[in-house]
């Protein structure tokens, strides 16, 4: 069955209304139901410093929490080689700094992997 220049006209007008809906309903942002917990995995501290993608990931969080004031967030890493102070201890100090209060935040310093981090993080 041929439809002529009139269905063609007629089906990408359509397809192009159903593309403008898909995009436009994506420029809207969402309400995002808050967490309980949030955990933020360490990464490497050079001594006391925190190296750039653990600040990436404390910048992240801490935009979290200044929204969702009832998020208890847990700092989880331990004390790697050349790390003067745990993970968690580093990523405390930097969140409290950031105007996290101090009893939002949980450290857990035990662990040594990603599977630790998330184990022990289970306990709080």
């Amino acid at each position: 069955m041929f439809f002529g220049t009139e269905g063609i006209c007629a089906g990408s007008f359509l397809a192009v209304v159903v593309t403008l809906i898909v995009v436009s309903s994506t420029m809207f942002p969402r309400k995002q139901a808050s967490c309980d917990y949030l955990i933020v995995l360490g990464a490497q501290v050079r001594g006391r410093k925190i190296t750039d993608s653990l600040l990436r990931r404390l910048k992240k969080a801490q935009t979290y929490l200044s929204v969702h004031k009832e998020t208890k967030v847990i700092v989880s890493g331990g004390q790697g080689k050349g790390e003067v102070i745990t993970e968690a201890e580093a990523m405390a100090d930097y969140l409290q700094n950031q105007g996290i209060e101090k009893m939002r935040i949980y450290l857990e310093d035990r662990s040594r992997t990603t599977q630790q981090n998330l184990e022990f993080s289970e306990t709080f």
